[in-house]
């Protein structure tokens, strides 16, 4: 626990050497910007059961449904619906069976079981969004909104039973903790930083040395790689030496989201959003819940009813 790592990324092994990303063309000239156009229900917020890697949730959203969070059984494809009602932000599933989640009206983090039972309000004050379990389910971290940072702390540790356990100052909502609960891995812009959210020590911290650059996503799968998603691709980074490897090439007519890490660590899952360009400055959007092999970079298309 001892390093500390301030130095630029400085090279990345290419585990697929063909990228087979096609980007479109961007709109040429003045441009008001893409009009997109989106399949009638689609999926965001996609994340394994943290005690079975067969089951995972997933939030439904459409232009005329409520915001709806669901399970799905990976075995039997049967969908069973945990809650529906408002326009919901972020839900994650934690060890002890509570779901966490952001509800717009008050913007606030609510809690259920996974069987819709025992729906009530966890944080009270500010503005609290994209809440992260830790690794027993007993604590969570939330990202405080529309706050000046200079003034008030940007991130909270809270319990489950809505006791606010600790704050602290540089956080993103792109964080995750690790198996151990002891750092939280955030990447914000194109710096990502390894710390201690109960001390606020910074551990380690990697810069892309580009501020294009940008680095998002960050998914532990073991206490010494994760998986983080930076232009160009998605890559599995070993935080104290440095390494990356490229799993999968991207481009803008294919993002990556919201990844989730399987119990083992072998897999990961993302919504994968594919654009498709039409007219003059339409961009259809096709959406998909995947999984991407950690060590290989295979991705494999799951049947969502």
């Amino acid at each position: 626990m001892g390093n500390s790592i301030k130095d630029k990324v400085e090279s990345s092994d290419l585990l697929n050497d063909k990228c087979d990303c096609v980007p479109y063309e961007p709109i040429q000239g003045y441009s008001t910007g893409y009009y997109y156009e989106y399949e009638p229900t689609f999926a965001t917020d996609a994340q394994f059961n943290p005690n079975n890697n067969d089951e995972i949730l997933y939030l439904e959203q459409g232009a005329n449904i409520p915001d709806a969070i669901y399970k799905l059984n990976l075995l039997t494809n049967q969908k069973e619906l945990i809650y529906s009602g408002g326009v919901i932000y972020n839900p994650v599933w934690g060890k002890q069976d509570w779901i966490v989640f952001s509800l717009l009206a008050g913007n606030q983090i609510w809690k259920i079981k996974s069987n819709g039972d025992s729906l009530s309000q966890v944080t009270y004050g500010g503005f609290w969004f994209h809440p992260k379990w830790n690794f027993t389910g007993d604590e969570f971290t939330a990202y405080r909104g529309f706050v000046n940072p200079n003034e008030y702390y940007q991130g909270g540790v809270w319990s489950v039973d809505g006791a606010l356990v600790d704050t602290f100052s540089w956080i993103s909502s792109l964080g995750d903790w690790n198996n151990s609960n002891d750092y939280f891995g955030v990447a914000k812009q194109n710096i990502f930083k390894v710390i201690n959210p109960y001390t606020n020590q910074t551990l380690s911290t990697i810069s892309s040395g580009d501020t294009n650059v940008f680095f998002g996503g960050f998914r532990w799968i073991s206490d010494s790689e994760g998986i983080i998603i930076k232009r160009g691709g998605i890559y599995r980074i070993n935080i104290w030496t440095k390494k990356m490897t490229q799993l999968k090439c991207v481009c803008n007519s294919v993002q990556y989201s919201n990844g989730s890490v399987s119990n083992d660590g072998t897999k990961i899952l993302y919504i994968r959003n594919t654009f498709t360009r039409f007219g003059g400055s339409g961009l259809s959007v096709i959406n998909h819940i995947v999984t991407i092999d950690t060590q290989l970079g295979t991705e494999i298309v799951l049947n969502v009813p």
